[in-house]
């Protein structure tokens, strides 16, 4: 989470021995029982009544060991952009302003260029069909020194993973790897596609995609996209989705549709 310098990482760790595992989960119950004649009445969540030190405190006659440590942590697309980051506008640059994970909710148009060679590489990729106005939303999650973007617009889903790499943004689908070169243009994200790679091997310049795609500020909590991609070699046009999305707390309801585990 947020803190005063910045991102920090916190980890808590806790052992237990002598068989005292099976304990922890009524530690929480054992604690606000000795704290009922300090608590309002009334039902309420009860997260809010029980502290870390309250339920370390609660353990102290077991045998059970405590650690906790802090890393400082950076957003990756702050990391890449470096002082160009707080020069994005706001909506976009708070949808990278996150260490953990963050979802997305919005709705999107998709346009698709025609012919066997395009819908081939939309096919590989799993870009979305056709369509004028369909529900799309995004999860991210960070992952070690990246991110993992889980992506469903309409019924196609499809992921990336973002990294750097010496220093430049990375986004791999599958087997190809491609290096983007972020660049901030009157507050808006620019995502020109300036190399790639099959695996470990990099791909001239004649089979690069031609990518065309920024964010940009819609409102205060809300930012659009627009991506259009043009195919290697040919340059047609392949696929395009445009639309806006705004963050998506836990508190807003709903579940995700992408059925991605946290954890995965």
């Amino acid at each position: 989470g947020r803190v005063v310098q910045g991102w920090e990482r916190r980890r808590w760790r806790r052992v237990a021995r002598s068989g005292h595992g099976p304990s922890v989960p009524a530690i929480a119950g054992r604690v606000l029982v000795d704290k009922m004649h300090d608590l309002a009445p009334g039902a309420r969540a009860a997260l809010d009544e029980l502290s870390l030190a309250d339920a370390e405190a609660g353990m102290a006659d077991l045998d059970i060991s405590f650690t906790r440590d802090s890393v400082a942590v950076t957003p990756l697309f702050e990391a890449a952009l470096g002082e160009d980051f707080s020069t994005l506008a706001p909506a976009v640059r708070d949808s990278h302003a996150w260490v953990d994970a963050k979802r997305f909710a919005g709705r999107a148009r998709v346009t698709r260029g025609q012919g066997l060679y395009q819908n081939l590489i939309a096919r590989l990729f799993g870009f979305p069909p056709a369509a004028e106005d369909v529900p799309v939303e995004v999860l991210k999650l960070r992952r070690g020194d990246g991110e993992i973007w889980h992506r469903r617009i309409g019924d196609a889903r499809f992921r990336s993973v973002l990294r750097l790499d010496r220093g430049k943004m990375t986004e791999r689908f599958g087997p190809f790897t491609f290096t983007i070169g972020l660049t901030v243009e009157d507050g808006n994200l620019h995502y020109p596609v300036i190399g790639g790679r099959l695996g470990p091997v990099p791909l001239p310049r004649f089979l690069w995609p031609r990518s065309e795609a920024v964010e940009t500020a819609e409102e205060e909590d809300r930012f659009r996209f627009d991506v259009a991609l043009y195919a290697p070699l040919t340059g047609q046009f392949i696929v395009r989705y445009e639309g806006d999305l705004r963050p998506v707390s836990a508190e807003d309801g709903g579940a995700s549709t992408l059925g991605v585990a946290k954890a995965s």
